[in-house]
């Protein structure tokens, strides 16, 4: 009889040796790591960009990386998003399509993005619509 354990998580890494470069890294706390990698493979068919050249032959893989049996989900996505910036570091195409965990730095230059995105789309126009002269119209 197995144990659950409610704390329990694991980061792995997706690869293919095919594509030796390509990497897809994660983190899960379902207790069968075989059933996460169902639901990629799954994800591929329905047409996620996520995977990179992973699972176009069959040669592809799932392998446990850390194995942590109390862990917070979100230390484990700080654990995820080590391997992901190390892996990159390495110079690896890793494929994750969303990053687990923002730094402060991350953050702040997403929220100043989005600030100046929206001034230039939304304020800017708004602004020139408002100071346009408004010439009456004299009735018919």
């Amino acid at each position: 009889m197995s144990m659950k354990c409610d704390n329990c998580g694991k980061i792995y890494v997706l690869t293919n040796p095919d594509y030796p470069s390509d990497y897809y890294i994660g983190s899960t706390t379902q207790t069968y790591l075989a059933k996460r990698y169902y639901r990629h493979k799954k994800e591929y068919a329905k047409g996620s960009k996520s995977y990179g050249n992973i699972f176009k032959s069959d040669n592809h893989e799932i392998r446990a990386i850390e194995w942590h049996s109390n862990i917070s989900v979100k230390d484990l996505c700080i654990r995820e998003r080590f391997y992901i910036d190390y892996y990159k570091a390495l110079g690896n195409n890793v494929n994750n399509q969303r990053m687990p965990h923002s730094s402060l730095e991350e953050i702040k230059r997403k929220k100043k993005a989005y600030a100046r995105a929206y001034y230039v789309n939304q304020i800017r126009p708004r602004n020139a619509l408002l100071s346009q002269k408004i010439v009456p119209v004299a009735p018919v």
